[in-house]
């Protein structure tokens, strides 16, 4: 695919580091679509890829049909969990730190949620290009660590559901301390997903990354359980702990080729989603 020059300019002089590796996921959910995976249906993705005009050349040389699907079945797993909350709570904000370019409102909503893209400034400026805001979508220009990008978010009231496709990894433990502290302080009571990788998975994934072009972006840790996780703030509980694949059916994979390697996988514990309640303090109780 040729580059175009407009796009190619602003990714390549305004995004590096972390946030360029937000091509990684939208060529995987969009190369699934054009293969008319069963896993998940994003023409948005696809879309996108097409208007930005990028060469997708040495992102590839990073990937395989493998961790494409890792990303496609990640994107699946959060999608589920967001699809589930909204059924029981269909007024409610849901919010996507490191939105990236994910095109998630377009897979889950229900034409009733409140959405939120919380992204770097360049991020958001991009995003804004190929993903316009609606009246019930926003985009939010921030660091997740800086607490006042949840002043814009304002009250909510039908409930709130967080998720990080993708983001987390690349945060320090410190950092991830102070981040679950402002989710915990300011959505007291709401939910939070997201996808966590082995010690083994995030090194091959900085590999990968070099590959890619993209090693100034480094996977920052790996865990097995939720434990170390939840050591990390007081105010987390954890309602599920699981492995990626375990909850697809049959038809999902390519071929039985692919079952078997997701069921070593999820054996050896590569890649699982967190998902948490965010506690109501003591002091909120009264």
């Amino acid at each position: 695919m040729a580059a175009a020059g407009g796009s190619q300019e602003v990714l390549d002089f305004q995004l590096s580091g972390v946030p360029r590796t937000l091509l990684i996921p939208l060529w995987s959910r969009a190369k699934a679509t054009r293969a008319n995976s069963a896993l998940i249906s994003d023409p948005k993705a696809a879309e996108i890829v097409e208007k930005l005009g990028v060469d997708f050349g040495d992102l590839e040389k990073g990937t395989n049909p493998t961790s494409e699907f890792f990303q496609a079945a990640r994107a699946r797993a959060l999608d589920d969990l967001v699809r589930a909350f909204l059924a029981r709570n269909p007024k409610a904000t849901v919010i996507s730190l490191g939105a990236g370019l994910d095109t998630a409102f377009y897979r889950v909503d229900n034409g009733e949620l409140h959405w939120f893209d919380v992204d770097l400034a360049q991020v958001i400026e991009l995003r804004k290009r190929f993903i316009p805001e609606t009246d019930r979508s926003r985009c939010i220009s921030a660091s997740l660590l800086d607490p006042r990008w949840v002043q814009e978010i304002g009250q909510t009231p039908a409930g709130v559901f967080l998720f990080a496709s993708g983001v987390l990894i690349y945060l320090t433990r410190a950092e991830l301390r102070g981040l679950f502290s402002i989710l915990v302080d300011s959505f007291p009571g709401g939910e939070l997903a997201f996808d966590t990788q082995s010690k083994f998975s995030a090194m091959a994934g900085n590999i990968a990354l070099r590959r890619s072009g993209m090693g100034s972006a480094r996977l920052k840790w790996g865990v097995r359980t939720a434990r170390p996780i939840l050591r990390l703030s007081p105010g987390l509980e954890l309602i599920d702990h699981f492995v990626t694949f375990s909850r697809f059916a049959a038809d999902y994979f390519t071929d039985e080729k692919m079952i078997q390697s997701a069921k070593v996988m999820d054996r050896m514990r590569v890649m699982t989603i967190v998902h948490l309640k965010l506690r109501v303090s003591q002091d909120r109780r009264g």
